[in-house]
């Protein structure tokens, strides 16, 4: 039987104004959208969303289903077996679904088994979100857990078996992080032609690229390499801007870690050397990031949830972060919207409520461009049609 979302006010993820009308849901899309007062007539469940606002499922574009958000999220993983690291993924995406967050792009677990979560929430034995999974392509010694490779040849038989494995996308660590003493954030990882043989590799079967990036030089050489989403992208200036606007290219900021070990790092117990970096990248990103969207930079919605202090089921803190920093709060409901879908290669089936797009609807006691914290505040989570809150 299809359902009505009757009398909401909807936003509906394209930034246009916001409306009062009805969705009306055919299975797993939306059928159609009424206007006040117009008539519909047929065998139908009503959900009355009188007073609630209707607005697109949120996309995450940058989260760890497998790390707990705890002080060493990134060590603790490395350490953890994989099925141990499963049973975290499957505890963050039963979370992550209650915030009407309906889909996420996993950015690296330790290896295959963030695919193995995908495929059962598809199936449905597992509640969650839709999944979009990877596993990251790292140097020796470099940032993060994930597939080594040292050459352009290593990279490209990395990603033709991570294409066979499955894979979503390609995840590329291109700089360095947080996370070891004397670990360089802004320092280069992988080199321009390991990055360009996975990306190819990838491009062969209509895999679109992520790159982990804080420094300048470690953007340009993924933007040279054919990258399509810039990760962090901490250290922008001029060129890199120029850069990523002739590409067209979409960036996922994630300042909510960086934020919060800076704030709260040292009382949670954390090394000195890790709060003084992410101070270093927080007060480096903000600047930055306005200085980007005033030149027409395009972001995308990421907050890099299970890294420390960063909740997978808290949206809040970065959209009102990205708020602070300069974008209307219609801005940021784009960003975790539209832009998310279109920096993901899925606009044509997400990121929107229009007629014909997959029926991910998020109803909210509040209205978020009143108050963005009110994107916290859900009455009623659809995905694919079905109510899963």
């Amino acid at each position: 039987m299809k359902t009505l979302v009757a009398n909401a006010t909807i936003i509906d993820g394209t930034g246009r104004d916001p409306y009062v009308g009805s969705i009306l849901v055919d299975n797993d899309v939306v059928d159609d959208i009424f206007s006040p007062g117009q008539d519909f007539s047929g065998p139908v469940n009503v959900v009355d969303a009188s007073g609630k606002v209707a607005m697109p499922g949120i996309i995450n574009c940058h989260v760890h289903l497998g790390m707990d958000a705890g002080p060493h999220p990134m060590n603790l993983m490395a350490a953890s077996t994989v099925p141990e690291i499963l049973m975290q993924a499957i505890d963050s995406a039963q979370k992550v679904i209650k915030k009407g967050i309906t889909t996420v792009r996993d950015c690296g677990a330790k290896e295959f088994e963030i695919l193995l979560l995908r495929d059962h929430v598809r199936k449905g034995t597992v509640r969650g979100p839709r999944i979009l999974a990877g596993q990251a392509l790292k140097i020796s010694g470099g940032h993060f857990v994930g597939r080594v490779v040292d050459s352009p040849a290593e990279a490209k038989k990395a990603a033709r078996e991570q294409i066979h494995a499955g894979v979503n996308f390609i995840k590329l660590m291109a700089s360095g992080g947080l996370g070891r003493p004397n670990e360089e954030p802004g320092a280069a990882e992988l080199d321009v032609d390991e990055m360009r043989a996975a990306i190819s590799e990838g491009k062969k079967h209509g895999l679109r690229s992520a790159a982990h990036a804080h420094g300048k030089q470690s953007m340009l050489n993924a933007i040279e390499a054919g990258v399509d989403t810039l990760e962090h992208a901490t250290f922008m200036d001029d060129e890199v801007i120029e850069a990523i606007l002739a590409n067209n290219l979409m960036v996922v900021p994630t300042f909510q870690p960086y934020y919060a070990i800076s704030t709260g790092g040292v009382e949670a117990g954390l090394p000195a050397y890790m709060v003084e970096s992410a101070k270093r990248v927080y007060e480096e990103k903000l600047p930055r990031f306005c200085k980007a969207l005033r030149a027409g930079v395009r972001f995308a919605f990421g907050t890099d949830a299970g890294a420390p202090f960063t909740p997978h089921d808290d949206v809040v803190t970065e959209a009102v972060i990205m708020n602070e920093m300069g974008m209307s709060p219609m801005d940021v409901i784009v960003s975790c919207t539209m832009n998310a879908a279109k920096a993901l290669g899925l606009e044509r089936q997400l990121g929107s409520i229009e007629k014909g797009k997959s029926a991910d609807i998020v109803l909210l006691n509040g209205n978020p461009l009143d108050k963005l914290t009110n994107l916290g505040d859900v009455y009623m989570v659809m995905k694919d049609g079905q109510v899963v809150l």
